[in-house]
């Protein structure tokens, strides 16, 4: 008989753990926690509770069976080893839909991203202008090719009109 065949854990709840295995012939199971017979439960479900949040042990359901090759009664145990930890609060998650919440966390966090960067490159107008002094007092004295320079700097030329003016913005 393969091992799996006839045990199961049918449910977990907030503070047990339900398992199940087969009914024998005249529909009694015994369950055992650990060695310790649990003379409270003998039909084909078994309530597992939960100690601190855990439910720790191994399990074990007996039943008998006739074997109809020859006709003699066999008792059948399943062993189950749990160590599973139950809470009040808790949900259950699949893989699917924790990678589905990490992935969107990931794009909605690209989306504001690229939304604050259209938004600040939109208010500066792609340069940022700074002035070197604060107060015409600090300047120091112009000569005619500083004065020149800055007129380039803050008037640029069009590319058409720079062609024909080539000497007036450049500097050597």
């Amino acid at each position: 008989m393969n091992p799996a065949q006839g045990q199961a854990i049918r449910e977990i709840k907030e503070d047990r753990v339900i398992l199940d295995c087969d009914e024998g012939e005249d529909g009694k199971v015994k369950w055992w926690k650990e060695s310790n017979e649990d003379k409270t439960q003998n039909n084909s479900t078994f309530e597992a509770k939960a100690d601190q949040g855990t439910v720790e042990g191994f399990f074990t359901c007996e039943y008998s069976k006739t074997d109809p090759d020859t006709n003699t009664k066999e008792v059948i145990k399943h062993k189950f080893y749990l160590k599973i930890k139950v809470c009040e609060n808790c949900y259950e998650l699949s893989g699917l839909a924790a990678w589905g919440i990490m992935l969107g966390d990931v794009l909605i966090t690209g989306g504001l991203m690229l939304i604050i960067y259209i938004c600040a490159a939109r208010k500066s107008n792609g340069t940022q202008k700074k002035e070197k002094w604060s107060r015409s007092a600090d300047k120091p004295e112009q000569n005619e090719r500083t004065r020149a320079i800055e007129r380039c700097l803050r008037f640029p030329l069009p590319v058409e009109r720079l062609r024909d003016t080539e000497t007036a913005c450049e500097f050597s």
